[in-house]
């Protein structure tokens, strides 16, 4: 069945000369906010199922993501340039795990065997990160040219929301038994443990049903940080059939990468 859904995506920009002839400035800002609704009938899930009793249960999933960006450039001299930029764009979402939608042809829902906290909207991510340039431009001669960059990324992912203690249980197979007396003989839809006897009535939970939200790749931190450096000298030279230019320089890259993932409980 089809969703409820929008995407907004306001923003503006802005530019021009902050000092005649010396200084120019550059700014932007587009943030987006995506949204889904989804509602999902607990009646229409498996007749096994012991969530049967909820009926209409909704849930929603809501992604903001902010972009910004700004740019200075300044004539210091004829001969001297210098620039810096910023780059910003933050992600967070809430409502990641989002049940299955409901089949219009009216076919059981598997996710209507899990419980619902699993898709709490509660349940999320945050990935801010932001990169920075400067540079300059130094004219030496009319054909020998000094550049200067230097950048700095940073981005750390991280998720939240979920439960921190409690025990997993996940059903792989059925494991009810409706309707049955307490002694046997007991029917063929009923499952049994190694025992003989039908299964304790807390652990009699339907194929599929999870007990709590959980993650095996539970991000507490993932912290990219980058480093780039370049020194170059740049020399034009006309005449011989064109126009060449020889550079030379020196580049430097540093990258690391903190990482905290794990199950998000014990």
């Amino acid at each position: 069945k089809k969703d409820k859904s929008s995407d907004v995506f306001p923003g503006f920009t802005f530019g021009g000369p902050i000092w005649k002839d010396r200084i120019f400035g550059f700014v932007a800002f587009n943030p987006e906010f995506n949204q889904i609704e989804r509602g999902v009938n607990y009646a229409d899930g498996p007749a096994t199922s012991p969530l049967l009793g909820l009926g209409l249960t909704n849930f929603s999933q809501n992604t903001q993501t902010y972009y910004g960006t700004a740019r200075i450039d300044a004539a210091v001299t004829q001969k001297l340039r210098l620039y810096a930029s910023w780059l910003y764009q933050l992600q967070k979402q809430h409502g990641t795990n989002l049940p299955t939608a409901d089949s219009a042809q009216g076919y059981d829902n598997v996710s209507a065997t899990i419980n619902p906290s699993v898709y709490g909207h509660g349940i999320g991510y945050t990935a801010p990160n932001s990169t920075t340039n400067v540079g300059a431009d130094y004219s030496i001669t009319q054909r020998l040219v000094a550049t200067f960059r230097f950048g700095y990324y940073f981005e750390n992912y991280h998720d939240f929301g979920l439960p921190s203690s409690g025990t997993i249980d996940n059903w792989l197979t059925n494991g009810t038994c409706p309707n049955q007396p307490p002694t046997p003989p007991y029917a063929a839809n009923c499952t049994l443990d190694n025992t003989g006897a039908p299964l304790p009535s807390q652990l009699q939970q339907a194929s599929g049903y999870i007990s709590l939200a959980n993650s095996p790749t539970f991000t507490t931190k993932n912290a990219n940080k980058a480093i780039q450096l370049d020194a170059n000298l740049a020399w034009f030279k006309g005449g011989w059939h064109g126009t060449h230019n020889f550079k030379f320089g020196y580049q430097l890259n540093r990258l690391n990468n903190d990482v905290s993932q794990h199950f998000n409980v014990p």
